[in-house]
């Protein structure tokens, strides 16, 4: 990737049919610690986090969207009919050439099993495909996870080697800029207010 390609810092904020998708901030604290620090939601991740470890790592994550190239986008999904947080999504992760990267999403409990995590993942796929000259989107769900695997698959992924290092129980899938962007129109979103600071 060229230099100018993840040069400058990305404000985002689009809607989907349900959600808002706006760019990590600091009153997101509070959600950040929810998710990280909850057993059920880490279950498939890793253990969770103490507070202060959530602290120290909310600290990176948030700086780490600040960085210039681009290191990572961290969005925050909104429920637009309770007009509340339900969760964190993001795309990290990018190679040495810019033009792979990994894709995530986490969703509180209560989110759940309401179409919101294909809603969102196929919007946040869109969005970087659009936003950066990358090739490849990779993901992983848990070995034994298969709602996550139904969402990867439902929104364009395919199993995939992912960046080499599969760690044991971890499953590894991809979505290609050429093949990917003819299975959805999620990229063209109404109310987009994409910027760069």
């Amino acid at each position: 990737m060229s230099g100018s390609t993840r040069s400058r810092v990305p404000v985002v904020e689009f809607d989907t049919a349900r959600l808002k998708l706006r760019s990590l901030c600091e009153s997101d604290a509070g959600l950040y610690f929810e998710l990280y620090g909850d057993a059920q939601t880490m279950r498939f991740i890793g253990p969770p986090l103490s507070q202060d470890r959530a602290v120290r790592a909310f600290r990176r994550t948030l700086g780490s969207t600040r960085c210039d190239p681009v290191k990572r986008l961290m969005l925050t999904v909104i429920d637009n009919a309770a007009q509340q947080a339900v969760g964190l999504c993001g795309i990290q992760q990018f190679n040495a050439q810019g033009h792979r990267a990994e894709a995530g999403i986490m969703l509180k409990p209560a989110a759940h099993a309401q179409g919101f995590g294909k809603e969102c993942l196929g919007a946040l796929l869109a969005r970087a495909f659009a936003m950066f000259s990358l090739d490849e989107i990779w993901a992983w769900t848990a070995a034994d996870h298969f709602v996550a695997e139904r969402v990867v698959i439902g929104v364009g992924f395919s199993p995939s080697s992912g960046p080499g290092d599969a760690g044991f129980g971890r499953r590894f899938w991809s979505a290609y800029r050429e093949s990917w962007s003819h299975k959805t129109t999620a990229g063209r979103l109404p109310g987009d207010r994409t910027s760069v600071v």
